[in-house]
């Protein structure tokens, strides 16, 4: 199946979540919660006791729901100090959860959105779910779930970042709701540099310092393709603002029609005046001052959907689009360098996967680290995973370095 929200990896002995290429050799399901009665969900056939099924299930409670996307809600898990302290609930970046709700037969699987660090300093992680008519836990969280409630969780899969891997330059390929596992690495990735530079004694930065701080060195690159609304994109952004340029990520919509990569290509080519102009005469211009050149071009773009009136749609602009800049090219160019984060239409190709792969090569001989090879990790649908997997080899990544986790 494609996504299912809860992520099924084609090897891994039937558990559902985040799994990867390579089958995986734990434990098998948990037993399923007891049938037709609300709120025994977190009631293991297998004797809980004080919070901790024999199965390996630990119980957690809903902190939070919400709504991410018009199709995707993110819950926030809370689970007891002890569970965290005593090792009973542990797990590394890329991972992903047997989730048992109350009262449904069959666990749904989610990949982590959130670091191992959050959990240990908040009690607390982060799964993202799809909507669904046939996955009974994905129907549970978008149209039940509430604060409060109790579930049982169960930790699995060996798609994950290990501490060598946070080592190399990395590369990221996300599809949809495969950002997931992505976001728990990058943050990962964020909070280890943070601890390393306090350590050492250098200055550690926010990402929000005053204009003309000097950027840390690039770490790693996300690709995120999805056909129309990025889900966490607000958590990637905030981790590309944190990361004080060690990350860089490109939104690429595939649902976007040649009218809207047309509009887009014109709005690019217009002053930064003439964005604000045609921005306050659709009445988007809240805030307009505190924005780049990107984000004002992605805000215009996304207003032809809002305001799709022919008169106001694309303003006429003297400024003609540079012919000899191709889009690889173009991402090399200053707005990025300050944002870290644009959005384009269309497919994610061999161009740009190369593209991003000889920005890591040369932001880590500027380290001093020429000699890393670029490690790789995606995530999404199977066509999508197989075909990035087959241009990353074309483009001479090691095969040992290109990891995936593929969907049923």
């Amino acid at each position: 199946a494609r996504h299912d929200p809860g992520l099924r990896p084609r090897g891994g002995r039937g558990h559902m979540g985040c799994g990867s290429s390579v089958p995986a050799a734990g434990p098998g399901p948990a037993p399923r919660p007891m049938k037709g009665t609300e709120g025994v969900g977190t009631q293991s056939q297998g004797k809980a006791k004080d919070g901790v099924g024999d199965d390996g299930t630990v119980v957690a409670t809903v902190a939070e729901v919400r709504q991410e996307t018009s199709t995707v809600k993110l819950v926030r898990l809370r689970v007891p100090t002890k569970r965290i302290e005593g090792g009973d609930f542990t797990f590394r970046p890329g991972q992903w959860v047997d989730f048992y709700a109350p009262g449904v037969d069959k666990p749904g699987g989610y990949s982590i959105a959130s670091s191992p660090t959050t959990l240990v300093r908040d009690g607390t992680f982060d799964v993202a779910a799809k909507q669904s008519r046939t996955n009974g836990t994905s129907h549970w969280i978008h149209d039940r779930a509430k604060a409060g409630d109790e579930v049982r969780v169960k930790v699995g899969g060996k798609f994950y970042m290990s501490d060598e891997d946070a080592k190399s330059p990395l590369l990221m390929v996300a599809g949809g709701i495969g950002i997931s596992p992505l976001c728990a690495m990058l943050e990962t990735l964020i909070d280890d540099t943070r601890r390393r530079a306090g350590a050492g004694g250098g200055e550690v930065s926010d990402g929000a310092g005053p204009p003309g701080r000097a950027k840390g060195h690039l770490r790693a690159v996300l690709l995120y393709s999805e056909k129309t609304e990025h889900a966490l994109s607000g958590r990637v952004r905030d981790i590309v603002r944190r990361s004080n340029g060690a990350v860089e990520c490109v939104f690429h919509r595939t649902g976007a029609g040649k009218a809207a990569v047309s509009a887009k290509a014109k709005f690019e080519a217009m002053a930064t005046a003439e964005l604000h102009a045609h921005l306050a005469a659709v009445g988007m211009d809240l805030g307009l001052d505190m924005m780049t050149k990107p984000e004002l071009v992605d805000l215009a773009t996304a207003s032809l959907t809002v305001n799709p009136d022919p008169a106001v749609s694309v303003p006429a602009s003297p400024v003609k689009p540079r012919r000899d800049q191709t889009e690889a090219e173009l991402w090399d160019d200053a707005d990025l360098r300050g944002q870290g984060a644009i959005t384009r239409d269309g497919r994610i190709d061999k161009k740009e996967l190369g593209r991003a792969i000889d920005r890591l090569h040369a932001a880590a001989a500027e380290e001093g680290r020429s000699r890393m090879d670029v490690v790789a990790f995606l995530c999404g649908p199977p066509k999508m995973s197989d075909a990035m997997e087959k241009t990353l080899l074309k483009l001479g990544l090691p095969k040992q370095n290109v990891r995936l986790e593929r969907w049923w």
